[in-house]
């Protein structure tokens, strides 16, 4: 895909458990790819979610861990960033600008 060609990229389920460079290349790959004015979309387990007895096996199996939602400004810097609690408080939603 070439650069600036997309107007939205939505990323569910696949933040949680990144190590931060893998994070960090994932970021820099959306944002090399959205338009000027595109929006990322991160939706995303909060800590408690992530510890909840509910939580996906792969809490357990993987070394990485979801970011509390204050966190993500500093990872989107240069971002308009916005945090939009989910309905449980279990997961959010991070919705981010250029």
């Amino acid at each position: 895909m070439e650069a600036a060609a997309l107007d939205g990229v939505v990323l569910s389920g696949v933040v949680d458990a990144m190590a931060t460079p893998e994070r960090d290349a994932l970021v820099a790959l959306v944002a090399d790819r959205l338009a000027p004015d595109g929006v990322l979309v991160v939706h995303s387990l909060s800590p408690s979610g992530w510890a909840a007895e509910d939580a996906p096996p792969e809490a357990d199996l993987v070394a990485g861990h979801p970011l509390r939602p204050g966190t993500w400004a500093h990872v989107l810097r240069g971002w308009t960033v916005e945090v939009i609690g989910g309905p449980t408080a279990a997961d959010y939603l991070v919705v981010a600008t250029r």
